[in-house]
């Protein structure tokens, strides 16, 4: 038995073409947007809590902040 000569079960045999598209790219596309979505929609929740936090905790001491208004109307 010639080891050398037979071909190995990894490689190959025939080259593909590289202008079709194949399955594998549209579900890489599919994932790089599901990705920019997700960081978008955390950026844009990111904001909003900050916005929340700077309204809470900015406030004089001698001043109600807009949460203890809201409690007081609630």
């Amino acid at each position: 038995m010639d080891i050398q000569n037979e071909p190995l079960q990894y490689q190959n045999t025939e080259k593909l073409d590289k202008t079709s598209h194949s399955c594998g790219e549209s579900q890489h596309r599919g994932v790089f947007r599901l990705a920019v979505l997700c960081l978008g929609v955390m950026c844009i929740l990111q904001a909003a809590l900050n916005i929340t936090l700077r309204l809470c905790c900015s406030g004089d001491v001698g001043n109600p902040t807009i949460v203890q208004e809201m409690r007081t109307v609630s």
